[in-house]
């Protein structure tokens, strides 16, 4: 045997060398495969290449043919060597210490979850991945700062933000209904609750929502940003439903998220886990929120912009800047007509009129640095990671008047001209619309006026 001789040789060349450095030399022998099995990398290793010769299931772990560096594992089907991944498996049994550390493929959402020794557990929930636990109240459960409870961390698209629950219920013995039954709101969302919660406050009477109205009206630990979880953020609140306390075994709460017109999602505390009721049924309710959720008009996102409440063109959120663009911008040229009179669609109009701009054909833009023009300041704006800004169309700049005070930032108190605001809504060849933001009153002025501009997006 080659190995035999091998060995010979390299116990009379080696006779005083270590026993170690001998032992390694042997064990190398002793793995090195045979030529009947060894196969050398060459150009079968590819995927779908022919892996004659081998049996249906053999593998190899060969370098990946880009160049790269990685490696890919093939598997012969009987013919061909194919690429081949790690299966994770739709594995259905109980979390328990005999298979802490598995993973389970969960064919929903979340897709994946580990077990973690007691429960099946979603990966970033409790911080891994890159989550910033917070300062004063690092794990699930933990009394922060200002009396609420951190709840573990959710993941809403690829944002990985802190869950904060109130210390105990908000409503207890299952007296709360989510709301009247035959209605689909459009509050579907399952990630984030707080966009149900922006839905149903703009779309509906609140108070025929009575779980939605409990936390929409919550003062509590010095915040008033409070909603009704998402499904998502429900199954936070089960996973650490003993850390966090307070949870009433065997009651239903209700969750943000619509299933159909007449049922709404729930988590159930014993036997844990999720079912759906009709929306008047009554359940018991416990708020949440998180920073930079901005489920309330005024509130400052994430990203740094400020909810500004529902547009009406699509009737979706609509979001704009803490503070005014301009206090002196002209709306375009006297007498000159661009056809943009829209005004519920301002994303239109801003689009329509800064081309106008773009090809120089007349609009008023000297570019001195003293005068400017409001659609080039809204188009051509980028700031909070955005860059689709328009100026409002008339209907959604009376928005942002209704909402003024929420909001903040605009000029209410040194009247014309800084504090009337244009909209993008076209009246004339010589007059544009405009709010003025004092009164409030709507109205008209010269295109070639200065007024003040505050940009928004959907």
């Amino acid at each position: 045997m080659e190995c035999d001789k091998l060995k010979t040789e390299l116990e009379a060349a080696m006779r005083n060398v270590s026993k170690y450095s001998l032992a390694v030399a042997i064990f190398a022998c002793a793995v090195l495969p045979t030529s009947a099995l060894a196969q050398l990398a060459g150009t079968d290793t590819a995927p779908g290449a022919s892996c004659a010769g081998f049996p249906t299931g053999a593998t190899r772990v060969v370098a990946d043919a880009d160049g790269n560096g990685a490696e890919v594992t093939l598997v012969c089907d009987g013919t061909n060597w194919q690429a081949a991944g790690v299966r994770v498996g739709a594995d259905s049994a109980a979390c328990g210490s005999a298979n802490e550390g598995t993973i389970r493929y969960t064919g929903g959402t979340p897709p994946f979850e580990y077990c973690d020794g007691s429960d099946w557990t979603e990966f970033d929930e409790t911080g891994g991945g890159g989550c910033t636990a917070p300062v004063d109240c690092s794990t699930p459960g933990a009394t922060c700062s200002d009396g609420s409870k951190f709840a573990g961390f959710v993941i809403d698209g690829t944002s990985c933000a802190a869950l904060y629950v109130a210390a105990s219920d908000q409503v207890s013995d299952q007296s709360d209904a989510w709301g009247p039954g035959s209605t689909d709101t459009g509050a579907d969302d399952w990630e984030n609750g707080a966009a149900n919660h922006r839905w149903i406050v703009a779309n509906t009477t609140l108070s025929s929502y009575p779980a939605f109205e409990t936390c929409a009206n919550l003062s509590l630990h010095s915040k008033t940003d409070w909603y009704l979880p998402s499904g998502h953020e429900m199954i936070v609140l089960v996973k650490n439903r003993s850390a966090i306390g307070g949870f009433e075994g065997g009651e239903d709460y209700w969750t943000s998220t619509e299933l159909i017109a007449n049922n709404g999602i729930e988590g159930v505390f014993g036997p844990v886990g999720f079912s759906n009721d009709l929306k008047t049924r009554t359940n018991n309710v416990r708020c949440v929120r998180r920073e930079g959720a901005c489920p309330d008009v005024g509130n400052v996102c994430e990203d740094g912009t400020v909810y500004a409440g529902f547009s009406p063109d699509g009737n979706v959120p609509m979001f704009t800047t803490p503070a005014d663009q301009s206090s002196g911008a002209a709306w375009g040229t006297y007498n000159f007509p661009t056809g943009s009179t829209s005004t519920i669609t301002g994303a239109t109009n801003t689009a329509d009129i800064y081309a106008h701009v773009s090809n120089g054909d007349g609009l008023y833009n000297p570019g001195d640095g003293t005068t400017s023009n409001a659609f080039v300041v809204c188009a051509e704006l980028g700031a909070y990671r955005h860059s689709d800004w328009y100026v409002p169309a008339l209907d959604e700049l009376e928005v942002l008047v209704t909402n003024r005070s929420a909001i903040g930032g605009f000029d209410t108190t040194s009247g014309y001209p800084v504090s009337y605001y244009w909209s993008s809504s076209e009246s004339s060849g010589d007059v544009a619309q405009r709010w003025d933001f004092g009164t409030p009153w709507p109205g008209t002025n010269n295109k070639n006026i200065m007024l003040s501009v505050r940009c928004v997006r959907k």
